[in-house]
């Protein structure tokens, strides 16, 4: 699972020239930008915690899950317009396209295949563990940590235009959402951009937050540490210097600051049996 590690260092170190590459050049300001980091490291850390699955075949079902959906999600974002703008970022996009299939289908080949790849999530394999695994004290920190990231990752699919209006992220975001048709919303400007962005952190968010319910504690903690204060220190960065000035941005950083401080308190205490 290393390409999620490397598309996630990546994205935190040249976003830009990613998202220029991909998207063309025009509508790539720092809002968003700054969102796409936040993604990357979204990816950063559950490509990590797949690297550290005790092995190959149970990394692969959440794999085959996160690149399928990827697929899925940039080939309709191709067809609405938003990526791909462009002969040469067209060619791009379709590469980008059709590597993370591959990578979903190798995923599904390491669980015997996709007929028994989507058993297996059925059955409680996949990405969010079974409900027995889900039996633990509320503020433990992967019931707080796992949680958190579930929550807020159906938020991000459910309610973009909320997250993306003066609530939340900006007042002034070009490009408003335009039509629907054959189930797919048609966006356009830069609100596009962040609706794709939105999409891929909810649906990182989903999955690492199953993970995190059916993991260890210690690496809830760990991972609530870095990822939960990574966001803080972007969303208060972003209304710092006037990038995103929704009236609750600052609300929403010191929500994720304070978990990611308890996670870190929680770590520091030696005085916790950690399973």
């Amino acid at each position: 699972m290393c390409a999620g590690v490397a598309c996630g260092l990546a994205g935190l170190i040249v976003p830009a020239q990613i998202m220029t590459t991909v998207f063309g050049g025009s509508l790539i300001t720092a809002p968003t930008v700054l969102l796409f980091r936040g993604l990357a490291l979204n990816h950063l850390v559950l490509g990590t915690r797949m690297c550290e699955a005790e092995s190959d075949t149970k990394a692969s079902v959440p794999a085959c899950f996160w690149f399928g959906s990827w697929a899925v999600i940039l080939r309709r974002a191709m067809m609405a317009g938003t990526i791909g703008l462009t002969a040469a970022t067209q060619a791009y996009s379709n590469a980008v396209v059709a590597w993370t299939a591959t990578c979903a289908l190798v995923a599904a080949f390491g669980q015997g295949g996709a007929t028994a790849t989507l058993q297996k999530i059925a059955e409680g394999g996949g990405p969010i563990p079974r409900k027995e695994k889900l039996k633990a004290k509320l503020l433990r920190p992967k019931t707080l940590v796992g949680v958190h990231l579930i929550l807020s990752g159906f938020a991000c699919l459910a309610f973009q235009p909320l997250l993306l209006g003066p609530s939340f992220l900006t007042t002034t975001l070009p490009g408003v959402p335009a039509a629907v048709g054959h189930g797919v919303k048609i966006v356009v400007g830069e609100y596009a951009k962040h609706a794709l962005t939105l999409t891929g952190v909810g649906l990182t968010n989903i999955l690492l937050g199953g993970i995190t319910l059916g993991g260890s504690d210690r690496a809830a903690a760990a991972n609530g540490v870095v990822l939960l204060g990574g966001w803080a220190g972007g969303l208060y960065y972003a209304r710092a210097a006037g990038l995103f000035t929704g009236q609750y941005v600052g609300l929403v950083a010191l929500w994720h600051a304070l978990v990611a401080a308890s996670c870190a308190l929680m770590l520091l205490d030696e005085d916790t049996a950690w399973p």
